[in-house]
């Protein structure tokens, strides 16, 4: 997201963006299409799971911010 944003304020352009995001995002419809078939789910969770890659991203980016302030931090862990 980060390297979007500079794209765009360095002067990029954001029709060049969404040309390269077009063929991400229509492998993952093909990717859930094809789960959505092997499961025999309905066909109706497809623009769900468009929108799961977007939120996979921010909380896995996010997990790994905090664990890097709690790794810098010198945190230990509590597993109980």
């Amino acid at each position: 997201m980060a390297a979007v944003l500079f794209y765009l304020v360095s002067g990029g352009s954001l029709s060049a963006i969404l040309l390269g995001a077009c063929p991400v995002l229509m492998l993952s419809l093909n990717a859930a299409a094809f789960c959505i078939a092997l499961h025999r789910d309905r066909l109706s969770l497809l623009p769900v799971l468009l929108v799961y890659d977007f939120y996979h991203g921010f909380m896995l980016n996010s997990a790994w911010f905090i664990a890097i302030i709690d790794e810098l931090r010198g945190k230990t862990m509590r597993w109980s």
